[in-house]
This record gives C-alpha cells, structure tokens and sequence, in this order.
C-alpha cells in the first residue's frame, strides 16, 4: 500500500498540468488578441490609403465598392486626375495582414509619386514595376491603369497580370487593354497599353479577382457571367458586392478582399 505516497506526488502532477494547460490558453488567447490586432491594424493601414473623394470631372461618374476580406488582402484602388481626364488604379497584393496592406500602402505611394504619368498608363505601370522590384522582395502584385481622356473621349489601359477591366455598351462586355506582366517580379519587361475610344452612356469596370473567384459553400465561383448579368440590370458596384456577399454566405475561411470601380461615360 504506497498509494498514500503517491497522492501529493500525483496531485502535482495534475497541478503541473492544469498551469500547463492555463499557460497554453493566456499564451493562445494573447496570440488571438495579437493576430486580432494586427488585423486591426492591416484594416487600418488599407482603409487609410484607399481615397476619400471620386474624380469630379465632366461628363464622368465614378463610383467605387470595397469590401475587406476577414483577414485582410492587399486590394487597393487609387485616382490620379488633372483638367484633362482621369487616372484609376486598381491593384491586388499576394498574402493577407500587415506585409499586404503595407504593400498595397507602397503601391499608392509610388502611383502618387508617378502622378506626371497620369496620362500614359504603359510608362505608369513600367515605373511601378520598377519601384516595386528595387523596394520590395518577394511582392506579388497584380494591377490595372486606364487613363480616361474627357477631351478626345478614349480609355487607354494598361495590365499588369490582373483581369482586365471591362467596357459595357449596348448589353456587350469588351476587355479593355492587352495582357501584361504582373509588377514586382521582372526587370525588363514591355508593358503596353491600348487605347479605345469612349461614347455616352458607356460604362467601365475596374475590378479585382476576388469577385469573380468567390465561392459558395459548394465551391462554385461566382464568375464573370453573374457580374455582367448584374450590370445589364442597370446594378452598380455596391450591388456587385452584395451578390457576391450573399453568394458567400458563410464560406468566408479564405474569403478574398472585394473591389470594383464603376465609370460612366455621360
């Protein structure tokens, strides 16, 4: 009968394991509360560079729809404008956080610091590239420049290995610009764009992968033909994402950020 000896030795023994245990937990709750507040921050980060103002030009609407994912990409929109037209950006970071947002922080910085290419997207999106490889290792973005001239009423667009924007006309969707590079990866790269001429009530859309690559619960993507079905219908960007959203339903483990940018043509 050592059972008696046993206990105390035992009894710590449970003791060891239950602070094991409770260690375990504060150490993963205070992991969960750090990844919470990095998300917080990266969500910060990306909210703060997106714009806060649309072009105000004559004879064009612009209109811009942005939904984060849970764990935040690198989705990023920009405008870059003068007397003469519009500039828009659209661009999407590889990876999720902090390092994404702060990319697509980067990319924002570099298209502002590029401004006097407003009106020429190929040399745009070429000094991009060029930012990008010289000051971020390892990035993988995707990008989409149109220039929207309002006095010779032409879009010219340049693509960076992202889908390329669409132009609607008379219930026709046509793919504006050639396929180009993604930015950030190749040093001597030609990036070229085209250009196509514009008329009234044309609309454009600027829009990033995580739209049309969204998936239900069964897996189906939402594809491109729910999209344009929704801008037949006269739907804007704001609609666009909400059908995607409700499409999703609850399959949101590696939901994709959501962006699209509307242009009419007056």
């Amino acid at each position: 009968g050592g059972s008696a000896d046993e206990t105390p030795g035992f009894v710590l023994f449970v003791a060891t394991l239950g602070y094991a245990a409770t260690r375990a937990f504060i150490r993963g709750e205070r992991e969960s509360i750090a990844i919470d507040h990095e998300m917080q921050t990266a969500r910060e980060i990306q909210l703060s560079i997106l714009p806060v103002e649309m072009p105000d030009l004559p004879g064009l609407g612009f209109e811009a729809a942005y939904a984060p994912a849970t764990s935040v990409g690198g989705d990023m929109y920009t405008f870059l404008s003068t007397e003469t037209g519009a500039g828009v950006l659209v661009a999407d970071v590889a990876g999720h956080g902090v390092p994404a947002a702060l990319i697509a922080s980067m990319v924002k910085i570099a298209a502002s610091s590029q401004a006097r290419l407003a009106d020429d997207p190929a040399a745009l999106i070429a000094e991009l590239n060029l930012i990008l490889r010289r000051d971020v290792r390892r990035a993988f973005v995707t990008a989409t420049y149109l220039w929207i001239d309002i006095i010779q009423r032409t879009v010219t667009v340049c693509n960076a290995g992202h889908p390329p924007p669409l132009l609607y006309r008379d219930g026709a969707f046509v793919e504006l610009g050639g396929p180009g590079v993604l930015l950030g990866r190749f040093a001597d790269v030609q990036y070229t764009a085209v250009t196509t001429p514009l008329q009234s009530g044309d609309r454009i859309l600027a829009y990033t992968d995580g739209i049309p690559e969204a998936r239900n619960a069964r897996g189906e993507m939402f594809g491109e033909e729910r999209m344009h079905e929704i801008v037949r219908d006269g739907g804007m960007g704001v609609t666009v994402l909400e059908a995607v959203r409700e499409w999703r339903g609850e399959a949101m483990e590696d939901a994709d950020d959501l962006t699209i940018v509307v242009v009419e043509v007056r």
